[in-house]
């Protein structure tokens, strides 16, 4: 059975979804995303190419945050963008599996232990409107 993960991601163009927007799917993984995730997608591949550093990434996303905007201390490594849907304002997205890996490699946790304290005290946390979303790319 083939990975639903793999790196990097060869991504053709697929059939449309219901609203008749294209969508993308890996040839390696089988993996299907839309075009707006696509989007999201080369932004994170040029910005890792590009080599940015975590701290001139979120320097140049605070043009688009709000004040209220939270982030999640210690883990600014597994910020990966922005989040905005209509009537929400814009809210910092972190990879789950980045989160993890730090708290694997930083706090000495074994992967269950990570995945644990990520649900429980991480993810679980509301803390307001500008409450950060998780992405999970790793089913």
């Amino acid at each position: 059975m083939e990975s639903r993960s793999c790196k990097p991601h060869e991504f053709k163009a697929h059939e449309n979804d219901f609203a008749g927007e294209p969508n993308f799917k890996c040839e390696k993984c089988d993996v299907i995303i839309s075009a707006w995730e696509m989007t999201w997608y080369r932004r994170g591949l040029e910005h890792a190419e590009n080599k940015v550093t975590s701290s001139e990434f979120l320097a140049n996303l605070n043009e688009y945050l709000d004040e209220e905007v939270m982030k999640v201390d210690g883990f600014d490594n597994a910020i990966i963008g922005i989040v905005s849907r209509c009537g929400f304002e814009s809210v910092l997205c972190y990879s789950r599996e980045k989160i993890i890996d730090v708290l694997m490699n930083r706090d000495g946790m074994d992967s269950e232990e990570a995945a644990e304290y990520y649900d429980f005290n991480i993810a679980g946390s509301y803390v307001g409107k500008g409450t950060p979303m998780f992405l999970d790319t790793g089913f």
